[in-house]
């Protein structure tokens, strides 16, 4: 079945064969480390074995020269098999070493390792890094008119705008790097950008067009042999095949990438297969198959260290435990989700921090050990010139001085070290102060992003003056929430928004923000008055702003609108129903099955009228209270027993019917960990 792999054209071997021819027995040590290290590079898509032995070979004689500078083409060979094992960090600690061996001399390669470390950076999720080391590598690159290294980065950034759904800059960091590639003729760069090209059109949800740019992507990499490329592109192919729900061809061909993955032992490749292997068997409801898959994904990915991947496959075991009624196992995978998933936001700063000391106490040892060989090669040529003076003087002498030399070579060595180590503690000591510093504003900072997101949430005196008997139990999970709830008067209305952003904490808060400011825009500029009508608004402007990348960032809840004048009650609700408890039933008010955001559906939200009788009392709430793992089993605590607590309680007191609500959370919940943000607000008409 992969007999292809083997398949390369002859001038896919003119590098190789050209490198190959310049061994010979007479080449200088040095240049012999350069040879080594471009073999290893061209034999990591090919041949992972021969690439590991050539990068053992210039390791060796690194080593055995000891010139920095070749010393540096060994870890580059070192980070490059690491990066394409899907090994990022280490990968990353390699490239900040060489560059830390290489002086100003050699820009070219000082550009091409941060160009390599910004696209390890993306891997691992962390986009700010990753622009910050490819704008200095393309000003390297430009300083020093490199177009042939412009080419890879360029790419780079185009696929990276491409995640950020930024597509019109993609295409035009896209053209930028294929022109480059087509100037010179550049055929494995012009396969990678037709292959993140498909990605695009994926992203853009153009399925035939991202298939053309795969198989296109595909052709190219089978013309030039580069098989760990291979893998890429039958993975692109059966995730399109997916996408047209043609389940077959989809196993064929991530079975194909997954084969070549294992081939090439790009661990990397292969967690990625099994991961997209489990999501399908989810789609088709195959619960065990999913959890399998997800499992050898998972394995994989803690070897790598890719923690959004790992947090990925958490949420999906949870979720197949749930679907199974084992709701143990989901709890404690849900719990595992939530720690990885969370970490993803702590991981850049802490990353950026360690990076940063990696590279300065690399630098400082150098510049050490440089003055430490400059400091010796000044006491030998002082030892000789006192060894001369001391022969024509007297051979005694000699000896004291000697003895005198090394005594005082000796204190100096302890001196210096002792300095040396001293400067180390309080390097260490100033690096973990910067860190707890760090760590103390980004608390203070959510502190007071949580002042913030509590001053734009409806006030106290608003909901009296129009909602003369309610209550609102509001329990975040974090210091800031997703969960909000927001109201305001507009042409004699009243308006009161209950509602769930994507995520929770500081993401989720962002969100709330967003989705407060579009309700607050529909009503006041845009003078929307029918509450369908502001979530269709409110749906447009977040999908033009953010989700177009398919994110589906937005909200579910329910936009309630009081009119004064005539005491009319209407409503629209997304995913989330109101309930209304009436002559001692619980009535679940009717609601649109799509989120206020990009979601399968797009038609219109519908306009709805809650007919209510005097003491009659309508409860709106979010998820996150009925999704509760607690009890003697562990299980969720469920819409069904939420409304039967609510009806049970609803001729208490509101206040007393509050208490209720959050000691029976508390009570359920019990040493289990919150899960997500509870709002429930209960009003009596």
């Amino acid at each position: 079945m992969l007999c292809f792999l083997v398949l390369m054209t002859q001038g896919s071997f003119s590098q190789i064969d050209s490198l190959k021819n310049l061994l010979k027995p007479n080449l200088p040590d040095t240049e012999k480390i350069k040879v080594y290290e471009e073999l290893s590079f061209y034999h990591i898509r090919l041949n992972m074995k021969a690439a590991e032995s050539y990068r053992d070979s210039a390791a060796l004689l690194a080593k055995k020269v000891n010139i920095n500078k070749f010393t540096a083409y060994a870890e580059i060979a070192e980070a490059s098999i690491l990066s394409s094992k899907s090994l990022f960090r280490k990968a990353i600690q390699h490239y900040f070493k060489s560059n830390n061996l290489l002086d100003k001399s050699e820009p070219i390669l000082q550009g091409a390792n941060y160009s390599d470390a910004a696209y390890c950076y993306y891997s691992l999720g962390i986009k700010d890094s990753f622009f910050f080391y490819s704008i200095k590598a393309i000003k390297l690159f430009e300083k020093n008119k490199r177009e042939d290294k412009m080419i890879r980065t360029y790419g780079n950034m185009a696929y990276i705008h491409t995640t950020l759904g930024k597509f019109e800059e993609a295409k035009k960091y896209f053209k930028i790097s294929n022109d480059l590639a087509h100037k010179l003729n550049d055929k494995r760069s012009l396969s990678k950008n037709l292959q993140n090209q498909g990605v695009m059109y994926e992203y853009m949800s153009m399925p035939d067009s991202a298939l053309y740019f795969y198989q296109e992507a595909l052709k190219l990499k089978q013309e030039i042999g580069d098989s760990l490329g291979l893998a890429t592109s039958y993975s692109g192919i059966a995730t399109v095949f997916l996408l047209k729900k043609q389940f077959p061809q989809f196993l064929k061909n991530i079975n194909l990438s997954i084969a070549i993955a294992q081939k090439m032992k790009n661990i990397g490749y292969e967690a990625n297969g099994y991961f997209y292997k489990g999501e399908a068997y989810y789609t088709i409801e195959k619960i065990d198959s999913c959890i399998y898959y997800m499992n050898k994904s998972l394995k994989l990915n803690k070897e790598t260290g890719d923690i959004s991947r790992e947090s990925d496959c958490y949420m999906y075991i949870s979720d197949c435990y749930d679907i199974k009624k084992d709701y143990k196992q989901a709890l404690e995978y849900h719990k595992l989700y939530k720690t990885y998933y969370d970490s993803l936001f702590k991981q850049e700063s802490v990353e950026q921090l360690e990076n940063l000391k990696i590279g300065f106490e690399t630098e400082k040892k150098e510049e050490e050990n440089k003055l430490l060989q400059t400091e010796n090669k000044l006491s030998t040529a002082t030892i000789k010139q006192q060894k001369i003076v001391t022969y024509f003087i007297i051979g005694g002498l000699l000896i004291v001085s000697l003895l005198a030399y090394f005594i005082f070579r000796g204190l100096k060595t302890q001196r210096k070290a002792n300095a040396i180590i001293s400067k180390q503690k309080e390097e260490v000591d100033k690096q973990k102060g910067i860190i707890e510093e760090h760590q103390k504003e980004t608390i203070d900072s959510i502190n007071y992003a949580k002042k913030i997101q509590y001053a734009l949430l409806a006030n106290d005196d608003l909901l009296k003056n129009n909602l003369p008997n309610h209550f609102v139990l509001f329990n975040p999970k974090d210091i800031v929430s997703g969960d909000f709830y927001w109201a305001t008067e507009h042409n004699n209305k009243f308006y009161l928004a209950i509602c769930d952003s994507t995520g929770h904490g500081v993401p989720g808060a962002f969100m709330s923000l967003l989705n407060m400011g579009f309700l607050s825009e529909a009503i006041k500029e845009k003078n929307i008055e029918e509450p369908h009508e502001i979530f269709n608004y409110v749906r447009l402007r977040l999908i033009n702003s953010i989700s177009s990348e398919q994110q589906k960032d937005g909200m579910d809840g329910i936009l309630l609108c009081i009119d004064r004048t005539t005491n009319q009650i209407t409503y629209s609700a997304a995913n989330n129903e109101p309930i209304l408890i009436s002559n001692n039933q619980v009535i679940e008010l009717p609601k649109n099955k799509m989120p206020v955001g990009k979601g399968e559906k797009t038609e219109s939200f519908t306009l709805h009228q809650v007919n209510a009788s005097k003491g009659d009392v309508l409860y709106l709430y979010t998820d996150g209270y009925a999704d509760q793992f607690g009890g003697p089993k562990g299980k969720k605590f469920k819409y069904k027993q939420l409304n039967d607590l609510l009806l049970n309680s609803c001729h208490e007191d509101l206040n007393k019917q509050k208490e209720i609500l959050l000691s029976t959370f508390t009570n359920w919940k019990g040493n289990l960990e919150q899960v997500d943000d509870v709002l429930i607000i209960g009003i009596k008409v």
